[in-house]
């Protein structure tokens, strides 16, 4: 089997990561500061960082496919969900009383301006926030149900995340970057192995061993989706995956969730600004103010 020697991975990984936010965060916003907590802890909850930033949760391979004989008609079931930040005057209602079901294999988009709400419904769905109002159900799942190390699980047997932000180790190369999910998975296959076939499913077989300075940022996307496969996931959720792209390479993203969608059975929940370029979407959702105003029903 091929691996990452652990001792190394640890202490780089630690480092690694420690570089990359303080990289990408020193100069954002508070609001900024913020999404991108919650994205690296849906990266790994595993590895030793700052209690303030999450444990992060799955190196974007927080993800295994669910079998499909114990995932409902719904794969995503919300009931009356609300999310409220603060409190008192200064309270801000994220979402309103959403209730909404995605079956599976739906390839959905959701869409409103910013500030409607829609990564907070994805954060929800994930697992990501359980600071909510209402019941989350998902593959068959109640999520306010589940424990922490059940919650973590949950994440790591059924989600592939993306985001807009790539949040690749620059100093290992594509292969080494989706391999890092077998480290905690924990999972007793090659995974050499099923690197190389998620990495030749996203169309970079002759991208294996470039670091990522060396890509394009399409092709980091790719790499950044192909962690989010290496561990079959029922669902994917991709907040804004384009949305650091060109438009001729975010359709071809698009058409790359479009394929895993047809082809492979993935259901998968996508966030947008780009609602022109999500035309093939099975489903739209629309949400204002926190409420769901468009596709509430399948």
């Amino acid at each position: 089997m091929w691996t990452i020697s652990a001792s190394r991975l640890i202490l780089r990984r630690s480092e690694g990561l420690r570089a990359l936010w303080w990289k990408d965060n020193s100069r954002a916003s508070p609001a900024a500061r913020t999404k991108r907590s919650t994205e690296f802890f849906a990266l790994s909850n595993r590895v030793v960082f700052p209690p303030s930033y999450g444990m992060l949760s799955a190196m974007g391979v927080v993800s295994s496919r669910v079998r499909k004989s114990k995932i409902a008609s719904a794969v995503v079931r919300l009931e009356n969900v609300s999310r409220v930040y603060g409190s008192g005057g200064g309270a801000t209602h994220a979402l309103r009383d959403v209730t909404l079901d995605i079956g599976a294999g739906a390839f959905v988009k959701v869409v409103g301006t910013s500030g409607s709400g829609k990564t907070t419904l994805l954060n929800i769905i994930g697992g990501l926030d359980t600071s909510y109002a209402g019941r989350a159900v998902v593959a068959g799942r109640d999520l306010r149900a589940l424990n922490d190390k059940a919650l973590s699980r949950f994440r790591n047997r059924t989600v592939g995340f993306v985001f807009q932000h790539f949040h690749l180790l620059d100093h290992l190369d594509a292969l080494q970057n989706v391999a890092l999910a077998s480290f905690f998975s924990g999972r007793e296959e090659d995974s050499r192995q099923r690197a190389e076939e998620v990495l030749a499913r996203v169309g970079l077989k002759d991208k294996m061993r470039q670091l990522p300075g060396q890509l394009s940022g399409g092709q980091k996307q790719r790499v950044a989706i192909a962690r989010a496969l290496y561990n079959r996931p029922a669902l994917i959720l991709a907040d804004e995956p384009t949305g650091n792209l060109d438009t001729r390479t975010s359709g071809q993203i698009i058409g790359l969730f479009e394929r895993l969608n047809a082809e492979d059975g993935i259901t998968v929940v996508a966030v947008t600004h780009e609602d022109h370029l999500f035309r093939r979407a099975t489903r739209g959702v629309r949400l204002e103010d926190g409420r769901v105003v468009e596709g509430r029903e399948a």
